[in-house]
């Protein structure tokens, strides 16, 4: 997917990258959002060491803290990511394409455990690290 097109509202957690053997914050503290090249380029330069991680991301600089899939649904908030614990991940998107082509690529880069989160499947309460 292309991270450049959006803006990404980080949630404050715990994740770094790797320089020189040692890990400096992904994010700075007062780095609520960044832009999509910047993500980018950051994520190609070090490896990650990701503990806990939420991104939101928006198509425009202005956006909100959604804490909720209602919330989720009722914001401009197209894609959130997140990372608990170094090894479950999850993705809510609105997109049905693109929903489609991060689970083919999941699958094909050997991801176990890969499903959709569905109605009947998402026990969330919160769509935060720490929730």
């Amino acid at each position: 997917m292309d991270v450049t097109i959006y803006h990404w509202k980080n949630g404050g957690e715990e994740s770094y990258i790797v320089r020189k053997q040692e890990l400096v914050p992904l994010f700075s503290e007062d780095e609520k959002v960044i832009d999509g090249f910047q993500l980018r380029q950051r994520m190609k330069e070090s490896p990650q060491y990701l503990i806990f991680l939420s991104l939101q991301a928006y198509r425009t600089e202005e956006v909100q803290e959604v804490k909720t899939y209602e919330e989720f649904l009722e914001s401009d908030c197209e894609l959130i990511f997140r990372v608990i614990d170094s090894s479950y991940i999850t993705m809510y998107v609105k997109d049905q394409e693109q929903i489609e082509r991060l689970y083919v690529n999941a699958k094909n880069y050997g991801f176990e455990n890969v499903s959709y989160i569905t109605d009947e499947n998402d026990c969330e309460t919160t769509l935060t690290v720490w929730g």
